[in-house]
């Protein structure tokens, strides 16, 4: 005969049978089901909820069907082929400054992109690339010299350049991790250093910008952001170097029309004395004489000057390509013109005399110079005199090593990259830039 069971006992067994039950469904659960966090992020990836961001900028609650997530760990972020210290690179509100390439619920990778701009008032030459140097955008615009635009030229030539370099790239402002502009009269004319970023963010929104003359970016691309001295003689002229220690000078720079001595439009003035003196009679006639008339379909020597006033006062890029009018006569032996070659690389020589003089090298040390801008497109007729000026000052002369667009990348690129991936990156863009663009 069977003994009833006790209230008791059932109750036991019911909780056995259920604790059973519950055992088996979390160990079912676990070999066969993702992790929660993980289901609940695969099945509904939710918007941010309460809580606080974590260190990659994402949230760590979401809320899922009308429930909430369990809280996640912190999204590992991690950089395309770049080793990158943790918080170099800031997220900010779930964003982070690059390209996103690969998201699952534990890491985000994304690609690290440059934007560096060389704004002269001949040229503003625009590039955009990753950091191994592959180009995704290369433009090249009219100069941006703010004293010629004004503001609302200025704001039109950079929407204008920007909105056309992101179309061209298929990337936005917020993908950019860094982007610096070397602009001409930045920190020269009053109001740059506030009217530039507030137009540049406006147009570039969420991008993280810099700025600095376009003599840094000459100096940057020049002599690859190592110590040293670059002179930069194109339409105007300025010398620009750093020490070791970091410290930084300028020399020249002042203007085209009295000062930027050594400069295309410096030689440009030389000859436009020398061809109104040989006008004259007080000079005898050279080829100088002869180019110029050629050059500009003079019939009468004084209407020279109506050129002067009409033309030249209107644009002043203009004076700067009369230095061609120099070279042609060089080139033909005129010694006039030979003689404003030889000043022109007395001028520069003094100028990175003086730099040096205001920077910190050790005793003994040989101080390099290199150089960029149009006057050394010249070739023997301004490098023959110069390498003897540098030679007569104890300066090594180096080939400019990259192009200042490229120095402007390469500015962009500190703090993120160590001088040989700068390097690296700066070598297999130059490779890409075969030929340039044509103004647009």
């Amino acid at each position: 005969m069977l003994c009833a069971e006790s209230p008791d006992s059932r109750q036991r067994r019911s909780l056995n049978i259920i604790l059973v039950a519950a055992l088996f469904q979390a160990l079912s659960f676990a070999i066969f089901t993702p992790p929660a966090r993980t289901l609940c992020w695969r099945l509904c990836p939710g918007v941010p909820s309460h809580g606080a961001p974590s260190v990659s900028g994402h949230w760590s609650g979401y809320r899922c069907r009308g429930r909430e997530c369990p809280q996640r760990d912190p999204i590992r972020i991690s950089w395309h082929g770049l080793d990158v210290p943790h918080g170099r690179i800031p997220c900010v509100a779930g964003q982070c400054p690059g390209l996103l390439l690969r998201k699952d619920v534990e890491e985000e990778e994304f690609l690290v992109i440059f934007l560096g701009c060389d704004g002269g008032s001949t040229k503003t030459e625009w590039l955009l690339v990753d950091h191994t140097g592959q180009v995704l955008a290369h433009r090249i615009f009219p100069g941006c010299n703010f004293a010629f635009w004004g503001e609302d030229g200025f704001r039109d030539l950079m929407v204008r350049s920007v909105q056309t370099l992101l179309a061209d790239s298929g990337i936005t402002s917020q993908q950019i991790t860094s982007a610096m502009l070397s602009l001409t009269v930045y920190g020269e004319v009053p109001g740059t250093e506030e009217f530039f970023p507030q137009v540049m963010q406006s147009i570039l929104p969420d991008c993280p910008l810099q700025f600095s003359n376009d003599s840094v970016a000459g100096w940057c691309g020049s002599l690859a952001g190592r110590p040293g001295i670059n002179i930069v003689a194109g339409t105007g002229s300025v010398a620009y170097g750093q020490d070791s220690a970091g410290n930084a000078s300028r020399v020249g720079g002042w203007s085209l029309f009295f000062a930027d001595e050594g400069s295309c439009s410096w030689v440009a003035r030389q000859m436009i004395t020398e061809f109104v003196k040989q006008a004259d009679g007080r000079h005898p006639r050279s080829a100088i004489y002869e180019e110029l008339r050629q050059e500009l379909s003079i019939t009468h020597d004084l209407y020279f000057s109506g050129y002067l006033q009409t033309n030249v006062r209107q644009d002043s890029s203009l004076l700067a390509k009369l230095q061609l009018v120099v070279l042609r006569a060089a080139q033909r032996g005129d010694p006039a013109a030979i003689g404003i070659y030889h000043r022109a690389a007395e001028e520069l020589t003094e100028m990175a005399t003086a730099i040096r003089q205001q920077l910190t090298f050790s005793a003994g040390e040989t101080v390099p110079v290199s150089y960029s801008g149009g006057l050394f497109r010249a070739g023997e007729v301004i490098m023959t005199p110069f390498r003897a000026c540098m030679d007569r000052e104890s300066f090594v002369l180096n080939e400019p090593r990259y192009s200042p667009v490229l120095g402007a990348l390469i500015l962009a690129a500190r703090g993120f990259l160590s001088l040989e991936e700068s390097d690296a990156m700066a070598d297999r863009t130059a490779a890409q830039l075969t030929t340039a663009p044509s103004v647009q």
